[in-house]
């Protein structure tokens, strides 16, 4: 069962937050990609922090973001947002259902947005002994 727990939803937030304000996420809002690009990019930006977790098991994991809120975040209109959503999912990319999103084909995503695996490192054990 995916977990909605208030907890999850700050740290999803919280990762769109910091997307939002760092310049690659700046630069690539701004850019010229198209938006199955920008929006394959940020689902597996997420699915990746989430996995680390524990929080995306099979790809799945709850989506509190509005179509509007995904399209401010990566700009371009809900509208849009909801075609290519709907385009993914008939290419069987991803299934949403209510505020669930699975990733049924992560590597393809992956692809699609032109990124590498991501290796997030969590805890404090990669901060040198002063």
């Amino acid at each position: 069962m995916i977990c909605s727990s208030v907890n999850l939803d700050r740290f999803i937030l919280s990762v769109l937050r910091w997307a939002d304000s760092s310049y690659s996420w700046r630069s690539f809002r701004g850019s010229r990609q198209p938006a199955h690009v920008r929006i394959a990019a940020t689902l597996t930006n997420l699915f990746d922090r989430l996995s680390e977790r524990g929080d995306a098991p099979g790809g799945m994991f709850h989506m509190p973001l509005t179509q509007r809120d995904l399209g401010d975040l990566i700009g371009i209109t809900p509208v849009h947002v909801n075609r290519t959503l709907r385009e993914m999912d008939r290419l069987n990319l991803i299934k949403r259902s209510d505020q669930t999103i699975s990733l049924l084909d992560v590597d393809r995503l992956r692809r699609i947005a032109g990124l590498p695996v991501r290796n997030y490192v969590s805890g404090r054990d990669w901060i040198a002994s002063v």
